[in-house]
C-alpha cells in the first residue's frame, strides 16, 4: 500500500482555522482536496499537542539540516522561476565535503514539504524565445496580417500590475471578515474583473506625456 503523502504545515494550519470556524471535516476535505481521514488526523493531532508541528519521526535522518531547509525555502520564494538543479548547486556550493552533496530530487522534496515545488528547468532561454517572438511577428507584419508598435517602457501600462490594483480595490471595498470570506471574494471579484481599462490608460498615458495620473480612476 503506497504511503500516505505528508500535509504541508500551511494546509495544517488551513485545516485548524476551518474547524474553529465551525466546518465539518467532510467540507474541510472538500474545500481543500484533502481527504477525510487526513483532516482527521491533523485536528486530532492538533487537540493531542496543540501543534501544526510533525512529530518526530524515527528512522534514517534527513539528508539536510534545518537551516538547509530553511535556505532551500527561501531561495525558492525569492526566485520562483529557479529550477531545483539551480537550487542544489547552491546549497552544494557551502558544503566543504562531497559527501554532503545533496541532489535535485531532495530540493524537490523538500519544497513539497513545505507545500511548494520546484519551478520546471524552461525548454527554451529567455533570448531564444524572444528572437522566436520577434522573426513571428515580423512574418506576419511582411504578410499585412498585423503591425508591430513601439512599446512604450511604462509602468502604468502593466496589464497584470493593473488587474491587481482592481482586485486589491474591489476586495477590500466589500471588507473581509475572516480568510475564508476573503478567498470567496477574490474568487468572485476576479471573474467580474473586464480588462478593457487598457485603451483608456493609453490614453491617458499620452495625455500625461508618460507622467504621473490618477491610474485608479481611470
Amino acid at each position: 500500500m503506497a504511503r500516505q503523502k505528508q500535509l504541508s504545515k500551511e494546509k495544517r494550519v488551513a485545516i485548524i482555522t476551518l474547524r474553529n470556524e465551525g466546518q465539518s471535516v467532510r467540507k474541510i476535505g472538500k474545500t481543500l482536496k484533502v481527504s477525510p481521514s487526513a483532516v482527521a488526523k491533523t485536528i486530532k493531532h492538533y487537540k493531542e499537542t496543540g501543534s501544526h508541528e510533525d512529530r518526530p519521526r524515527k528512522g534514517r535522518p534527513g539528508v539536510t539540516s534545518a537551516a538547509e531547509d530553511k535556505f532551500i525555502r527561501v531561495t525558492s520564494l525569492r526566485n520562483r522561476r529557479l529550477a531545483a538543479a539551480r537550487i542544489r548547486d547552491q546549497v552544494n556550493a557551502t558544503q566543504t565535503s562531497s559527501s554532503r552533496h545533496i541532489s535535485a530530487t531532495t530540493v524537490k522534496r523538500r519544497l513539497c514539504e513545505s507545500g511548494r515545488i520546484a519551478a520546471r528547468k524552461p525548454l527554451l532561454r529567455t533570448g531564444n524565445k524572444q528572437k522566436l517572438w520577434k522573426g513571428y511577428l515580423t512574418q506576419k507584419e511582411s504578410d499585412g496580417v498585423l503591425r508591430q508598435m513601439s512599446w512604450p517602457q511604462s509602468p502604468d501600462l502593466n496589464p497584470i500590475e493593473m488587474v491587481w490594483g482592481e482586485l486589491d480595490r474591489r476586495v477590500k471595498a466589500k471588507g473581509p471578515t475572516s480568510a475564508r470570506h476573503l478567498w470567496e471574494l477574490l474568487q468572485d471579484c476576479w471573474k467580474t474583473i473586464l480588462v478593457k481599462r487598457m485603451p483608456r490608460v493609453c490614453e491617458a498615458v499620452i495625455t500625461a506625456k508618460g507622467g504621473y495620473f490618477e491610474e485608479p480612476r481611470i
